[in-house]
């Protein structure tokens, strides 16, 4: 059996322990290598050398242990080749430890099988106690190898899925494999956005378990996280099938854990472009809740769609009021009352009674408010009804009002 270990530190090893315990250590880590193989081999691609290394070290290391001498042979380029290769292969640490322990027992029945009837039992125990000690660390060292092989892939794939999200957003070419393979996603799916945020800050990891509540609520929904610039993180729900009215009551009434979080949604839409329209709808809807901080915690973007639709720019959006409205846009009670009467005016299809029963006033007092209302408006009300009443909405909407 040859060993895989260099010259001069076999020719250590050799000069502490002797050749023949070396031999055994180089037979015993080919049978681990061979053990580990027949369990993982068809599961995973497995770094054979790398492993055959460590463990010729290991079994090295213990034997010169057992005979008093500090021999630790330099396997960290290995250890850390053998957790990255069951990182990027997603193969949980528990499987490599469990492997490890298993080669530790094998180890150990040899061990104890040739000196057993020749050494005292409390000989044994310590024999026992440091063979658990030098695998111990070495576990120790390929875990931590291990988890930060995973936070450096972590890293990797949540950049390279940003900058994917960014190309499709920006509408630039990019096919749809890679789209799919980069989001872990089926672009022909039906998706929802949503536009998560805490003001002041929420971590991450806070966010990200509300996401994960929000996909709860469509069953067999993918979950795709984004980190945004700033507070934000961005998110996709997606399925096969649309979400149905009830799914979606369900994912409205939705409230998170953590007191102050909100979450804008965009309505579902499939394909590469109904990726792309959600999330910008739920940016929109972002956008307008935080103009409006007494919103809800979910906002739907259907439910605000009008002023999500409007211009994004707060100064425009006054300018508009102040044309559209005149007086009415002032900051006092008086023009609150008019223009919520207005609006419920608009709104109830011009219905005088179902105004008065809405703001809970005698019907002659709506027709003296309307009468009021239509010498303070700059321009006539029945030749520009929907721009006045698309004023009223963004007056309150965005706060844009007269001081």
């Amino acid at each position: 059996m040859r060993p895989t270990l260099g010259s001069e530190v076999l020719e250590e090893a050799t000069a502490i322990l002797g050749p023949g315990p070396v031999s055994w250590a180089v037979e015993w880590s080919a049978r681990a290598l061979e053990a580990v193989v027949r369990q993982e081999a068809e599961r995973t691609e497995l770094p054979v050398l790398a492993i055959r290394r460590a463990a010729e070290a290991l079994l090295l290391e213990i034997l010169a242990r057992l005979g008093g001498h500090d021999f630790q042979p330099g396997v960290a380029d290995n250890y850390r080749q053998i957790a990255a290769s069951a990182a990027e292969q997603a193969v949980s640490f528990e499987t490599v430890v469990h492997s490890i322990r298993d080669c530790q027992r094998m180890w150990l029945e040899q061990l104890l099988s040739r000196v057993r009837t020749s050494l005292a039992a409390e000989a044994l125990a310590a024999l026992t106690l440091t063979v658990a000690e030098v695998t111990d660390i070495a576990i120790t060292r390929i875990v931590g190898a291990y988890l930060a092989e995973q936070d450096r892939l972590a890293q990797g794939r949540a950049a390279r899925q940003r900058s994917t999200v960014q190309a499709v957003l920006e509408r630039r070419p990019v096919g749809t494999d890679r789209i799919e393979g980069d989001l872990g996603l089926t672009l022909a799916d039906h998706h929802i956005g949503a536009v998560l945020w805490r003001p002041g800050g929420a971590t991450g990891a806070r966010l990200s378990r509300f996401a994960a509540q929000l996909a709860g609520r469509v069953p067999g929904a993918m979950l795709l996280t984004v980190a945004a610039d700033g507070e934000y993180l961005w998110a996709w729900l997606s399925r096969v099938q649309r979400p149905s009215a009830r799914e979606w009551q369900d994912l409205v009434s939705v409230r998170p854990g953590l007191e102050g979080t909100r979450v804008a949604l965009g309505p579902p839409a499939s394909g590469i472009d109904g990726f792309r329209r959600t999330h910008l709808q739920a940016l929109d809807a972002a956008r307008v809740a935080q103009a409006r901080p007494g919103s809800d915690d979910v906002i739907d973007w259907r439910a605000i769609s009008l002023l999500a639709t409007a211009h994004p720019d707060s100064e425009r959006v006054r300018w508009f009021v102040e044309e559209t409205l005149g007086p009415l846009a002032a900051r006092d009670r008086a023009a609150a009352e008019h223009r919520a009467t207005l609006l419920s005016y608009l709104q109830s299809s011009q219905s005088l009674v179902r105004t008065a029963e809405e703001q809970h006033v005698h019907r002659n007092t709506v027709v003296y408010r309307l009468r009021r209302i239509e010498e303070l408006l700059p321009m006539p009300l029945a030749d520009h009804r929907l721009q006045i009443h698309l004023a009223l909405q963004l007056a309150d909407g965005y706060d844009v009002l007269l001081e």
